[in-house]
């Protein structure tokens, strides 16, 4: 005496036919979601290295103030201690044997750049410096503007003349 089992139970897990198309249909919604998910990484890192620059800035004008002393800001330039720097914050420390000295407050060497900031660059004004006095007012009189790029994705960022940054 043979006996049946129940419908239900014959019939336990997947075919082979719905686990291709359940593939399939993933590696379809993946080929559409990549391409956008590396496009906001790379704006992402872009925004983060204009990020960095800005806080650059505002330390430099803090430092000035807090210090009371005039501070150097300078972009893609050689400082001492700091070179080659993707952007340096300087202050004067001239003595008698050598009055061009200066003491590096913080700097951001390109190496570090590069690792920190991974496959953006940084262009724009050649290597240029931004003079903050004691009352942490800038003393550029003209707007200095850096592009970062990552991949497809930039922002540019903009030093205008008294020092305000503006980031696009």
């Amino acid at each position: 005496m043979s006996r049946r089992r129940p419908e239900s139970l014959m019939q336990q897990g997947f075919t082979l036919i719905e686990l291709m198309v359940a593939v399939a249909v993933l590696a379809v919604l993946l080929a559409i979601a990549v391409p956008s998910f590396t496009a906001q990484i790379q704006s992402g890192r872009a925004q983060m290295a204009a990020d960095g620059l800005k806080r650059a800035v505002a330390n430099a004008r803090a430092i000035a103030s807090q210090t009371g002393k005039r501070t150097t800001l300078t972009l893609k330039g050689g400082v001492t201690g700091c070179d080659p720097a993707a952007w340096a914050i300087t202050q004067k420390a001239a003595t008698a044997s050598n009055p061009d000295a200066v003491t590096v407050v913080g700097c951001l060497t390109q190496v570090d750049f590069s690792k920190r900031y991974e496959g953006t660059s940084l262009a724009g004004s050649d290597s240029q410096s931004v003079v903050f006095l004691p009352t942490g007012i800038a003393t550029n009189t003209s707007a200095l503007t850096y592009t970062f790029t990552a991949g497809g994705s930039s922002k540019s960022l903009t030093i205008n003349a008294g020092g305000a940054v503006n980031v696009l």
